[in-house]
């Protein structure tokens, strides 16, 4: 074949592939109206997850760092610090006989951990389960009874939902538990092997976080924000990528036609230099053959603005401040304030959900079955306001300078009531200015009492 022969069949090659090109784009805009029957779905179109399943919720945990940043947040500090059980009647805490008992299980099963781990399973799933394992059961069918009474707790293991499954129900509607699982199919690991037990409901402490009109199954935690989640995956993947290949621009070269027409063994070996030198194998190119190369420009595009949409939506919805979710703190105000909310939102949370339905439903179960006494019991949590002792001294001293300045001049409560001024202008709760004013009056009638008796001698 004549070289102009090959010319002549290259340009009518490339015409019919730009004729190709431009049929194409055109049905390609001609899709946008003929997508979902006219009636555009906007999840699907987006490429949303519509029905994530626990092992997406899991998996969503165990990968991406944010999201198991919101469920640790919360569940560690919800747990964190000491968990103790008094019993009411008896006063001194140190002594007390339920306290002690608490302990002790608390030591030897390393409750409080496990109940961490029963919270977060709890939040990722629909339910979790914890396992109650008793000294009454010498095999595996034992699961299937009714705890003995007086039975000893021997280990307690948290399950998730894709462990703990039920569908053998109460049908007795006279029953105080009617329509409640009667029997729960649990899977063990051991090491290499996994073994399905039929388990009495008595040895399971169900847990449901968030329940609306069914006991048994709640909204996963991270259910109304799996969208943004996804979304962060695409900025945050996009942007990655972005930026890799504007560290690694891609190249423009026009290759002569003599190079194809004259011996495809010269393109093969321009092929090869061009692939050396993109790889970083080789810093010079072969340019025989070659008319020019150029580099195609990247356009790289902040991502923080679209990221950080989606980070505020995610603090809303968790109620976790965006400081303290993602570490950045610009000014001590703003981070104290913001400490002092999540603090609120950590306190809440102990008292609406992981005493009533995790410590209590534990402690009602134990109290049935007679392993703990039957006695009333309260639960005392460690403060969510400790802080180290540097901390607490340098905000007592301010806290401090702050009142000594307001109350040395007489006119400031005729302004303003010190209570108003510890309330609006130091931040005090209700209840932290009636603790503050007590102990104010406790130290005034003291130092009275003392005044008195030198008084009298």
């Amino acid at each position: 074949m004549k070289k102009q022969d090959i010319l002549q069949s290259y340009e009518k090659l490339n015409k019919r592939i730009t004729d190709l090109q431009e049929n194409l784009n055109r049905l390609d805009f001609a899709s946008l109206f003929m997508q979902y029957g006219g009636d555009r779905d906007i999840y699907t179109s987006l490429g949303y997850n519509l029905a994530p399943s626990f092992a997406d919720f899991y998996a969503r945990y165990r990968n991406q760092d944010i999201a198991k940043a919101i469920i640790d947040k919360l569940c560690n500090y919800t747990w964190r610090g000491d968990v103790s059980v008094y019993n009411v009647s008896e006063e001194d805490n140190e002594q007390n006989s339920l306290y002690k008992v608490w302990n002790e299980l608390n030591k030897t099963l390393r409750l409080q951990k496990k109940l961490l781990q029963l919270d977060k399973l709890a939040m990722i799933g629909e339910y979790a389960c914890l396992l109650l394992g008793f000294n009454d059961v010498k095999s595996n069918e034992d699961f299937k009874r009714p705890v003995n009474k007086n039975s000893k707790l021997l280990y307690v293991t948290p399950l998730s939902q894709a462990n703990c499954t039920f569908n053998i129900f109460e049908n007795d509607i006279s029953n105080e538990r009617y329509g409640q699982p009667l029997l729960y199919d649990v899977k063990i690991k051991n090491n290499q092997t996994e073994i399905t037990l039929q388990v009495h409901y008595t040895r399971i402490i169900h847990v449901v976080y968030d329940a609306l009109d069914d006991e048994l199954r709640g909204v996963p935690f991270l259910l109304p924000i799996y969208h943004r989640l996804e979304d962060l995956d695409k900025i945050i993947g996009a942007s990655a990528e972005m930026f890799w290949r504007g560290a690694r621009p891609g190249y423009h070269v026009n290759i002569s036609n003599e190079a194809y027409a004259d011996d495809n063994e010269i393109a093969n070996k321009l092929e090869q230099s061009l692939t050396k030198f993109e790889h970083n194998l080789r810093r010079f190119i072969a340019t025989q053959y070659v008319d020019k190369i150029e580099s195609l420009q990247q356009q790289i595009a902040d991502p923080t603005n679209f990221a950080d949409v989606q980070f505020q939506i995610i603090s809303a919805i968790t109620g976790i401040p965006k400081r303290v979710l993602f570490g950045s703190e610009r000014g001590e105000l703003a981070s104290t304030q913001d400490k002092e909310a999540f603090n609120e939102v950590i306190w809440a949370r102990r008292k609406a959900f992981a005493e009533p339905e995790i410590l209590n439903k534990l402690m009602a179960r134990l109290i049935k079955v007679g392993t703990i006494k039957q006695t009333d019991y309260t639960i005392e949590w460690q403060s969510v306001y400790d802080e180290d002792i540097n901390q607490r001294t340098e905000r007592a001293l301010k806290l401090a300078q702050a009142i000594n300045t307001f109350t040395a001049n007489p006119y400031n409560e005729e302004f303003m009531p010190k209570e108003t001024f510890m309330r609006i202008v130091l931040g005090f709760t209700d209840a932290q200015i009636e603790e503050i004013t007590n102990d104010l009056q406790n130290i005034n009638n003291v130092i009275f009492s003392k005044e008195n008796d030198l008084e009298n001698e």
